[in-house]
């Protein structure tokens, strides 16, 4: 007689087993940027003009081997005179002097490297420059942070100081409304961002690792912040000040904390590397922080099925990073547009107002008006602060694809349960019957 309830109960429980897997995600978009999928690399070219291999030949080789073992790097050394079709060939035709060195990244940018070196440089010469292409300061600060932290938010300094310092205050003024949301997120994170600041002179010695972010490198650029996560990864578009809004700041750093099985375009999980060192102890050090092995095959194919669908996976559909989707459910961030303002009735100083200006003098009339503006002002100020800080406070918001996704999980669980339990039916009466 108690067979039949004990089914009934494990049908029941392998329901919901099931029913939680369907609808939720393992990983956040934080958890898939630190997984490599196979992505290209940056490629460092040595270009000469020279029928024979020259010492700088094998020192660049031999250099480049010891390098870049691990980093997201190769090398390759091309003479243009023996081999002037080649493919790789399209990177030197602003090239005027060789040798030359050329870093190309996974989108195709360019950047043409001022070393000095010769057909005799030694391996002494070239490792150090190889150095600089996969280690710096900041990416040695940056790869010690990414397990623990939010994410990297890298401040760079134009030449404007009043806009430094503004631009700055704002880095630092949304870092602890971040950390007021960790709570609320898809996963627990230890910390919130963390603020790298560089000055000019500092961003001048980071120039590979600012040109692969997209940094603007002219010598007056505006104040820039430039967002990183997970294996150092880039989190949406570098943002210019005061040009770009507070909120697109915030909204970037919104996107981290979400379940990956949401509705947001895949390409914010993940953006370019930039070019750096990850060894095996960094690896495991990965591992035990995250509860995860990013490297493990079984992770990277989950994670390659969720890039692989979803918006912006279509290569023949997919828009500006800066115009992907506006609307992060997990920290309920949305962009809302008003077109107008609805009216509200008149109070009694509203209305006297009127027959008080016709009796104001000119320069009265000009001072109330000013007056007008900076209250009217303030009030979108206001309303500004109060939209950065809205992406940072959690609901239970569903996006549409998500709620999708649990109807079908739903069905999925419906017709489960009726199956397990049917079975279980079947055998009480046979052996009901026997």
């Amino acid at each position: 007689m108690m067979r039949k309830p004990l089914i009934l109960f494990f049908a029941g429980l392998l329901s919901l087993t099931w029913a939680h897997a369907a609808t939720a995600c393992r990983y956040t978009v934080r958890d898939v940027a630190f997984v490599d999928l196979g992505e290209r690399p940056y490629q460092l070219f040595l270009f000469t003009k020279q029928a024979n291999r020259s010492p700088l030949t094998a020192s660049f080789e031999q250099a480049a081997t010891e390098v870049f073992a691990d980093a997201n790097v190769v090398a390759e050394h091309l003479d243009l005179a023996q081999a002037p079709e080649h493919p790789s060939g399209k990177y030197a035709e602003e090239l005027t002097e060789f040798p030359a060195v050329v870093l190309v990244a996974p989108d195709d940018r360019v950047l043409k490297l001022d070393w000095e070196i010769s057909s005799n440089s030694t391996h002494e010469d070239i490792l150090p420059l190889l150095e600089t292409i996969v280690d710096s300061p900041t990416r040695r600060e940056l790869v010690s942070k990414v397990c623990d932290v939010h994410s990297v938010i890298l401040v760079i300094d134009g030449m404007d100081e009043q806009t430094n310092r503004k631009t700055l205050q704002m880095a630092e003024e949304v870092i602890p409304q971040v950390e007021e949301a960790l709570e609320f997120m898809a996963k627990p994170i230890k910390n919130p961002p963390h603020l790298i600041h560089l000055s000019p002179p500092e961003a001048a010695r980071e120039k590979v690792l600012l040109w692969s972010l997209g940094v603007d490198l002219r010598p007056s650029p505006p104040s820039q912040i430039a967002l990183l996560f997970g294996r150092s990864r880039k989190l949406g578009p570098v943002l210019r000040f005061p040009e770009d809004p507070r909120h697109k700041f915030v909204g970037s750093l919104a996107v981290v904390g979400q379940d990956c099985e949401c509705g947001l375009d895949r390409r914010w999980m993940q953006g370019l590397m930039v070019p750096h060192l990850w060894s095996t102890r960094d690896e495991a050090v990965a591992t035990r922080k995250l509860n995860f092995d990013p490297g493990n095959p079984l992770v990277q194919a989950e994670i390659d099925r969720i890039i692989t669908r979803g918006p912006g996976s279509e290569p023949g559909s997919r828009r500006d990073i800066d115009q992907a989707n506006s609307i992060f459910p997990a920290l309920s961030y949305q962009e809302i547009e008003l077109d107008e303002v609805l009216p509200t009735p008149p109070t009694k100083n509203q209305e006297a107002a009127p027959a008080a200006a016709v009796a104001a003098t000119p320069g009265q009339q000009e001072e109330s008006a000013e007056q007008t503006d900076s209250e009217a002002g303030k009030t979108l100020v206001a309303r500004a602060d109060a939209r950065t800080v809205l992406p940072l406070i959690a609901t239970n918001t569903e996006s549409p694809a998500r709620s999708s996704s649990s109807h079908w999980a739903l069905m999925l669980l419906a017709g489960s349960a009726a199956l397990v339990v049917g079975i279980g039916l079947l055998v009480l009466l046979r052996k009901r019957e026997s």
